[in-house]
C-alpha cells in the first residue's frame, strides 16, 4: 500500500489482503503481480536473484505489468532511449537520468557490483545502491516501484521482511524529507557526497523498526485482553452438539488475526491449520455458524467462506 501511495496510487488494506489470499492462478486484479513479486524477492529469500542488468529489466516488467502507458513503453534494447527526469515533490526537475542506453547499462552494473562486493557494510551498500538506481533512472515510468523492490531485495539478508515492508510506510509518511535528501545528494555542487542521504535513509529504517515494534506491542496487548475476556464467556451452556473449547479456540484464532489488523478474516482452511481446530470440516463450519448466530462473527466472503469478528465482538473483547 505504502510503496504505491508514495507515487499517488491508492489501494486498500482489504484489496491487498484479498490478493495475498487468492490462488496465484486466479489473480487478475490490479497489483496482483506486484504483490507476488514482493513475496518472491523480499520474503522468499534465495528464491529469486538479481545479478545481471537483464534481471533488473525482468523485475521491472513484472512490477509494472499492465500499468505502463503506451507513451512510456521502453524503446531501447533493455531500457529507454530517450531522456527522463527525476522530479521533486513540487514537480521541479532535480536530475536527468543517464543517457544513452549503454551508460544506463554501466550505471546499473556498477550498482550490482557494489551489492556483491560492498565497499562498506551491507546496510549502507543497499542504501548506496538505491541512490545509484535513482540516479540512473533506467525507465520512463515505474522507477520508484522497481527501485523500492530492489532496495528490499538488497536488505533481505540484513533486516526482517516486516521491517523492509515498514520502510515504505516510513518514507511515505515523510516524503518531503526523502525528496529533499535526494535533491541535496543529486545537486552538482554536492560532488557526490552521500553522507546526508545515507543518514536520512538510516533514520527511515530506524523509524520503520520502531513503528513496527510499537504495532507489535499494541497487538500483543490486544491479544492479552482477548484471552482474558474469552475466559469469561461461559460457553458451557451451549446447546448440545457444540463444544465450548472449539468455540473459544475459533474466537481466539480469528481474534488474533483481527488484532494484527486483518480486515478480511480467516477461511475454514486457515482455521483448520490450528491443531485444536483440526476437526471435521462440517463440524468446524457448524461451530462458526453458531458464532455468527450469536453475533460474535460475520461472514466477509462466501467463496471461500471467510469469517472475522463483528464490531460488537471486537469492542467486547477490547480489540477496538
Amino acid at each position: 500500500m505504502a510503496t504505491h501511495e508514495i507515487e499517488g496510487i491508492r489501494s486498500s488494506r482489504r484489496e491487498v489482503e484479498e490478493l495475498l489470499k487468492a490462488p496465484k492462478s486466479s489473480r487478475q486484479k490490479r497489483f496482483a503481480e506486484f504483490t507476488t513479486v514482493l513475496k518472491e524477492y523480499v520474503f522468499d529469500r534465495g528464491t529469486f536473484t538479481i545479478e545481471r542488468v537483464e534481471d533488473i529489466r525482468a523485475l521491472y516488467d513484472r512490477v509494472t505489468r499492465g500499468e505502463v502507458r503506451a507513451e512510456d513503453k521502453l524503446d531501447g534494447e533493455l531500457f529507454r532511449k530517450g531522456p527522463v527526469y527525476v522530479y521533486s515533490e513540487s514537480q521541479r526537475i532535480l536530475h536527468t537520468g543517464f543517457q544513452p542506453e549503454d551508460k544506463i547499462h554501466r550505471g546499473l552494473q556498477d550498482m550490482l557490483d557494489e551489492a556483491k562486493l560492498p565497499s562498506t557494510t551491507k546496510l549502507i551498500a543497499a542504501i548506496l545502491g538505491h541512490f545509484m538506481f535513482e540516479t540512473v533512472h533506467p525507465f520512463y515510468d515505474g522507477n520508484g516501484r522497481t527501485g523500492r523492490v530492489l532496495l528490499g531485495y538488497h536488505l533481505r539478508d540484513i533486516l526482517a521482511s516486516s521491517s523492509i515492508l515498514s520502510l515504505s510506510q516510513a518514507i511515505s509518511e515523510s516524503k518531503r524529507l526523502y525528496y529533499n535528501a535526494l535533491k541535496d545528494a543529486l545537486d552538482r555542487r554536492n560532488h557526490g557526497e552521500l553522507t546526508h542521504f545515507i543518514i536520512t535513509m538510516m533514520t527511515f529504517i530506524r523509524s520503520a523498526q520502531n513503528a513496527l515494534l510499537s504495532d507489535l506491542k499494541q497487538s500483543s496487548q490486544r491479544i492479552q485482553h482477548l484471552q482474558k475476556n474469552l475466559n469469561g464467556l461461559g460457553f458451557d451452556s451451549q446447546p448440545q452438539g457444540y463444544k465450548p473449547h472449539i468455540l473459544t479456540a475459533i474466537l481466539l484464532e480469528i481474534g488474533q488475526d483481527y488484532a494484527f489488523g486483518s480486515e478480511l478474516g480467516l477461511t475454514l482452511n486457515e482455521l483448520g491449520e490450528n491443531e485444536e481446530l483440526s476437526i471435521n470440516r462440517r463440524a468446524l463450519s457448524s461451530h462458526c455458524a453458531e458464532l455468527v448466530n450469536r453475533g460474535f462473527l460475520e461472514i466477509t466472503r462466501k467463496r471461500p467462506l471467510t469469517y472475522t469478528l463483528t464490531l460488537e465482538a471486537a469492542q467486547q473483547f477490547a480489540l477496538d
